[in-house]
């Protein structure tokens, strides 16, 4: 999608600290937890004043769409836009 739009893509931006159980067969507040905290930021990236797209597949609970923008806003984002695919 970055090459269509021609657009800077950072796919180190955001790495695991933990691995999580899937999403799939767990309930909504549970996929909330399963996440919380999976995340942080990679501080080599540049995305100072840059606005931050973030793309979902799947869109479910949103859970970890919400978890890594609020990991994004504690590192001083605050132009953070999702994109999601599809909504199941």
């Amino acid at each position: 999608m970055s090459n269509e739009f021609k657009l800077d893509h950072e796919s180190e931006l955001i790495k695991r600290t933990r691995n999580t159980r899937s999403q799939i067969n767990l309930p909504r507040l549970s996929r909330y937890s399963n996440v919380k905290n999976a995340f942080c930021i990679n501080k080599s990236c540049d995305i100072k004043e840059k606005n931050i797209l973030l793309i979902d597949d799947v869109l479910t609970t949103k859970a970890t769409l919400e978890e890594v923008a609020s990991v994004l806003k504690e590192n001083g984002e605050k132009d953070i836009y999702e994109l999601t695919l599809a909504r199941s």
